[in-house]
This record gives C-alpha cells, sequence and structure tokens, in this order.
C-alpha cells in the first residue's frame, strides 16, 4: 500500500491521525514483506497483530494462511478494515487497547474459544490449525488452574499432531509435554512419566542427544521423578541436562528456556 493510498483513505473518511495514540503508519512495501517472511507463517500459526492501522501488514499476514487477530485501539478504522477484509475469515478484529485487554483473562477466554470454533468451522476438526487453537485454550485455563477442564483440549490437540504431523513431529513433542504438565499439575506424576519420556525420544531422534530441547525434556522428566520420589533417576537426568547446558553455554555464552 503505498503513502498515497494511505492518505487517500483516509480523506475519504475524514480520519485524521492523532499523535495521542502515536500513530505512525508503515508503508513500506519491502519493510512489510520482510516482516511478513521473517515470521514464516503457515495455516497453522496464529498471529496477534497490535495496530493494525490500515491493515498494509494485515494483509500479508492473512495471505499466508495464518489466522490473525488484529486489535485496533482507534475505534475510527474498526469500519475501515472490515470493509477491506470482509472476504477473509482468517482475521478477527477487536476494538480495544491491546495492553490493557491482554492484561483481563476473563477477556481472553471468550476470544480463544472463538478463535477456536471459526477454525473448526473453516478448516474442519482436525486440521493443524486447531490444536494451535486448543493449545492456546488448554495453556490459559492451565495457567488458571482449571486443569480437569484444559486437559481434554491438550489430549485432542495431541491426537490432531499425531495424525496430521506424524508421530515424531517436534511439535507432538511440545504436545506431550503440555498434556504432562497438566498430569502434573493434577498430581497424577504416573500418567505424565510415559509422555515426557516419549517427548524425550522424539527431541533426542530429530535433534541429537545434545540439543538444548533435549536438555529440557530431560529436565522435565527429572522433576517428575522427584516428584514419584525416584531420586536415582532425577539425578542421572539432571546430571546430562546440566551438562549440556553446561557445554551450550560455553559455545554460545546462552542457556536453553522453554519446556
Amino acid at each position: 500500500m503505498k503513502l498515497s493510498e494511505m492518505r487517500q483513505m483516509l480523506s475519504d473518511r475524514g480520519i485524521q491521525l492523532t499523535k495521542s495514540l502515536g500513530q505512525n503508519f508503515l508503508h513500506d512495501s519491502n519493510q512489510l514483506s520482510r516482516i511478513a517472511a521473517l515470521g514464516e507463517l503457515s495455516s497453522a500459526d496464529q498471529v496477534l497483530e497490535i495496530g493494525p492501522g490500515l491493515g498494509p501488514l494485515t494483509e500479508l499476514l492473512l495471505d499466508s494462511g495464518a489466522h490473525v487477530l488484529a486489535i485496533e485501539k482507534d475505534q475510527r478504522l474498526l469500519p475501515l478494515l472490515r470493509d477491506r477484509f470482509a472476504s477473509r475469515p482468517n482475521l478477527e478484529l477487536l476494538q480495544a487497547d491491546a495492553l490493557d485487554h491482554l492484561e483481563r483473562p476473563t477477556e481472553a477466554e471468550p476470544l480463544l474459544r472463538r478463535s477456536l470454533a471459526i477454525r473448526e468451522k473453516n478448516f474442519g476438526q482436525n486440521h493443524a490449525s486447531i490444536a494451535v487453537a486448543l493449545d492456546n485454550l488448554a495453556t490459559h485455563l492451565h495457567k488458571q488452574a482449571r486443569f480437569a477442564e484444559a486437559l481434554p483440549l491438550a489430549s485432542r490437540s495431541l491426537v490432531i499432531r499425531e495424525r496430521t504431523l506424524g508421530v515424531d513431529h517436534p511439535l507432538v513433542s511440545n504436545s506431550l509435554n503440555n498434556l504432562a504438565a497438566l498430569w502434573d499439575s493434577l498430581d497424577h506424576h504416573d500418567d505424565a512419566f510415559p509422555l515426557l519420556q516419549r517427548a524425550l525420544s522424539i527431541r533426542e531422534k530429530i535433534y541429537g542427544p545434545g540439543h538444548p530441547e533435549v536438555a529440557i525434556s530431560l529436565h522435565n522428566l527429572a522433576t517428575n521423578h522427584l516428584d514419584r520420589k525416584d531420586w536415582g533417576a532425577a539425578y542421572r537426568h539432571f546430571k546430562r541436562a546440566s551438562e549440556i547446558w553446561i557445554t551450550r553455554r560455553s559455545v554460545t555464552g546462552t542457556l536453553p528456556g522453554g519446556r
């Protein structure tokens, strides 16, 4: 979108940008394309865009097939955005102050459930992108200690990823860890244990025995051993994870994070 086109769109609707909202719209097509390309997005991804403005980046994000939740504070721009992207089923528009909105968990849940419903309607029950929406909702419920509600969502996400991506895909290991974390939170450590073992096996197969992702899985498994009072196994897994992290730090100066 050219700068002249942006000015015309605003002029046609009688909109003047305000300094109080810090409105400064990016219009350089090369920069926009570079930003969109860095995301390496696909239809399995979900994107949160804060301040879409007139939608030049939004258009590129939607073209990738990703599901986009765009939060715009300026209510004057919402009709323009709705008109422009009326035919795009993978876009959700919300008028809100993103900083305020994202700090309200009670408001996040209906959005996450709506996102899941939209994906199921447009892609079917077993599309890879459904797993993303299920994980998002399960993670939200997990943070609120609603473990029993999150468990079937995480289980369904795992099944979908196994069917669509294959049983040894890296994202399957992520789903296994998410599901195991819920079982651990419910003090069902014996149920979590085989999931964590399998996640470790997948990561070793894909990344090799010395990769940081393997260290994370070893740490998760060691913690489960502690919960089950298997001290010797916990020590061995913590020791191996520490060796990987020490080697990683000596090479890169960084430590891995995540689950």
